[in-house]
């Protein structure tokens, strides 16, 4: 009997500890919720797993090391490259996310130019009797006067040549095996109450070293402008870029250039080399990509890099140098404002230097350096990327430049006391020469 109780009360606790029956809520719900969440995560439905679950269940996505960047979202950002192969971007998870963050984008660095002064032996050719601007061509020496056009005789002697057609617009290419200039007129639709008024274009080249004959493009010797961009083929003839991306050769005896593989996105510019490789600038989400020619996206991925400086770009000018390398005038829009630069591809890749003024030309030299004209100086840089302000012939005012068409020499036809002075000097590179003695 004394026992009775004992039992009694073991009773009552098996009892309340017991199953609970069917349709009872749990008594202990609120410590049972990350049990009851996790079994909903896998078995019910995804959707409302997502709404019931707690943070401190459901881990987030690892982000990147770098602070001010977001974590890549389905959709990246417009200032943000996207990559081409989409398995490779995704983040597989499983760390703390500094493994699998996304490297700052690179970006082409900006190099003021910056030269030193130098001097270079300058010879007179001719002092001709005319007033004398050369035409900024990218080889081959051809001068505008008021009698009529000089050029380059066989002998080497710079004469006046009446017989040469003047043209209706600046001159482009070499002097004079490709020689170019861009013919342009508005036409009205008669009988159109708009008004509306339609630019037109002609391809016109120099045929027989005197007068310009049109070209066909697209079967047609005047076409409709459509915002096509026109450069000199570095393989001769003339490269039209239409507003679809495809760049096509007008004359000359080389193909049509190939367009390799790239980023994607939209083909804003391109260079083409003595060899023919095709250089090409794409937009993509809002950046501007420059890269050589490439075959598969392993290349791209190694040699595609971002321009600085926002997405409004404009290229012009371009020159092969020596085979693979190229340069070209590349000017950004910076807040309203034109940023001129020289971009060039040659030994150690993309190379981006400001300069004070837009570069009045290009001139290529056989060694691999160049020579350009920014405001009043006269600029050459050597195959090494060095830089040289070379000084100009005593009592010069006013200059314009050629460069002869074997390369050989750089001329000036300089203003000197009112007078058409035209001097040489060697277009490679340039080194000072030894100061003068006192004897002089």
């Amino acid at each position: 009997m004394k026992r009775a109780p004992e039992l009694l009360w073991l009773s009552w606790v098996v009892a309340c500890t017991g199953s609970e029956p069917a349709g009872s809520p749990p008594s202990h719900a609120a410590d049972a919720k990350p049990v009851a969440s996790a079994k909903v995560e896998a078995d019910g439905d995804g959707a409302v797993a997502k709404l019931e679950a707690p943070p401190k269940i459901e881990p987030a996505d690892p982000g990147p090391a770098f602070e001010n960047k977001p974590p890549p979202p389905e959709d990246p950002p417009s200032d943000a490259p996207t990559k081409e192969d989409p398995p490779e971007a995704t983040d597989t998870g499983g760390g703390t996310g500094d493994a699998n963050a996304e490297a700052p984008v690179p970006e082409l660095t900006v190099t003021a130019v910056s030269a030193t002064d130098a001097t270079a032996p300058w010879r007179e050719v001719v002092r001709p009797a005319d007033a004398v601007v050369f035409e900024p061509v990218m080889r081959g020496v051809i001068g505008s006067s008021p009698s009529g056009y000089y050029d380059v005789d066989d002998a080497g002697a710079l004469v006046l040549r009446k017989e040469i057609e003047a043209p209706q617009s600046v001159l482009m290419g070499w002097w004079p095996d490709n020689a170019w200039h861009i013919e342009t007129r508005i036409k009205t639709i008669p009988g159109d109450r708009s008004d509306e008024e339609i630019r037109q274009i002609r391809l016109m080249r120099l045929r027989g070293n005197k007068r310009w004959v049109p070209q066909e493009y697209n079967f047609a010797q005047r076409f409709d402008d459509n915002g096509e961009q026109f450069h000199i083929g570095g393989k001769g003839g003339m490269l039209v870029m239409d507003a679809y991306g495809s760049v096509t050769r007008v004359a000359g005896t080389a193909p049509d250039p190939e367009i390799g593989e790239s980023k994607g996105g939209t083909l804003t510019g391109f260079f083409e080399t003595k060899s023919g490789r095709l250089y090409t600038v794409h937009e993509v989400d809002g950046a501007q990509w420059v890269q050589t020619d490439c075959v598969d996206q392993a290349c791209v991925a190694a040699n595609a890099i971002k321009l600085p400086l926002g997405t409004y770009w404009e290229f012009s000018g371009s020159v092969p140098r020596q085979n693979h390398s190229v340069s070209a005038v590349a000017t950004a829009q910076v807040h309203g404002n034109a940023e001129p630069h020289l971009l060039h591809y040659e030994t150690g890749g993309w190379k981006l230097e400001s300069v004070t003024a837009a570069p009045v030309a290009l001139w290529p030299t056989k060694d691999g350096g160049l020579w350009t004209r920014v405001a009043d100086d006269l600029l050459h840089r050597d195959p090494d990327g060095a830089w040289r302000k070379v000084g100009l012939p005593e009592g010069t005012s006013t200059y314009s430049v050629a460069l002869r068409g074997d390369l050989s020499e750089l001329w000036i036809a300089a203003d000197v006391g009112g007078k058409t002075v035209v001097y040489a000097t060697h277009a490679n590179a340039q080194s000072r020469p030894p100061e003068p003695s006192a004897a002089g």
